[in-house]
């Protein structure tokens, strides 16, 4: 039942069942871990670049994984800008944005934690 989850979810991700390479078996196993936790469905990572191969994209997808999972973001509630009639959404997505960035300075900096799946760029 779980690998019927995982596998449904993995092909409307774009990747196919007989796809074994080490970071698609590593995504694979990080949706059951999610699913565990209660997903119950995934877009379709259309953001991922469809030219690249299953390894890179699984890696792009478990990159961003980790970032969430490690407080790398925030949630918007005023999608349309400033409002002078309710500026309060506003300043809360300024207040949440200033403490995600001090989560990364301290993570970064301080304990020294990155992304395992950033790729180097040169």
């Amino acid at each position: 039942m779980m690998n019927d989850k995982v596998n449904s979810i993995m092909r409307g991700m774009g990747f196919p069942d007989c796809e074994t390479g080490t970071y698609v078996t590593m995504l694979r196993g990080s949706i059951a871990i999610q699913i565990k936790e209660g997903l119950h469905r995934r877009g379709a990572t259309f953001w991922v670049d469809n030219s690249i191969s299953y390894e890179e994209k699984a890696r792009a997808i478990l990159e961003v994984d980790w970032e969430i999972a490690h407080g790398y973001s925030y949630r918007t509630e005023a999608i349309d800008g400033f409002d002078a009639r309710n500026p309060w959404p506003w300043v809360g997505d300024r207040i949440r944005e200033a403490a995600m960035k001090i989560r990364i300075f301290w993570r970064k900096t301080i304990l020294r934690q990155r992304n395992p799946y950033l790729k180097a760029i040169l």
